[in-house]
This record gives C-alpha cells, sequence and structure tokens, in this order.
C-alpha cells in the first residue's frame, strides 16, 4: 500500500505558478487581438492568438502534472520531463519572436 505522503504548501505554489504563468500567456495572445481589432482582424493575429492559447494550454496541463507528482511523490518528486521542457521552451521562444515582430512590424 502506497501511502500519500503530505505535500505542504509546495505543491500548491507549484500549481498556482503554472496556472499563474498559462494566464499571462493567455492574456498577452488576447490583448495583440485587442490591440489590431481596430483594423480587422488578420490571419496573421488569429495564428498568434491561436498560439497564445495553444503555449497556454500546454503550460496548463504540465502544471497539473506537476503538481499531481508532488502530491503523490515520494520524498523526492521527479523532476520535469526533459521533452517536456524542451517543447515548452521553445513554444515560449517562437511565441516571444513572433509578439516582438509584430509589434515592431506595426
Amino acid at each position: 500500500m502506497t501511502a500519500v505522503r503530505e505535500p505542504g504548501l509546495a505543491a500548491e505554489r507549484t500549481a498556482l505558478a503554472w496556472t499563474r504563468t498559462s494566464l499571462a500567456v493567455l492574456v498577452n495572445g488576447a490583448l495583440l487581438l485587442v490591440r489590431h481589432f481596430v483594423g480587422g482582424v488578420g490571419a496573421v493575429h488569429l495564428a498568434i492568438a491561436a498560439l497564445a492559447c495553444v503555449i497556454a494550454g500546454m503550460i496548463a496541463f504540465i502544471g497539473r502534472i506537476r503538481a499531481r507528482e508532488m502530491r503523490m511523490g515520494g520524498d523526492t518528486p521527479p523532476g520535469p520531463r526533459p521533452l517536456l521542457v524542451v517543447v515548452l521552451g521553445a513554444s515560449l521562444a517562437a511565441f516571444g519572436v513572433v509578439v516582438t515582430a509584430g509589434a515592431l512590424w506595426v
């Protein structure tokens, strides 16, 4: 029988941090749409907003996994999966480049 350890506040703080980050990415995508809504929303702007939604969903998903691992883990919870870190990091870097280019282009 596996005993569930008392996680303290670390798991809750982790879940809140991942949720806060996903909301920040989602709001950035929404703000880009609102900024360009006056002149009509083009395909590029919709693609940026869709990318923000996908990245925010990825962040929320990974955050739920990490929080569950921390609640159910042993003395030391496992670290993040390398593939998830690479994919998420590359997605955020691409989003940053697209947002910066969009801000400078207009």
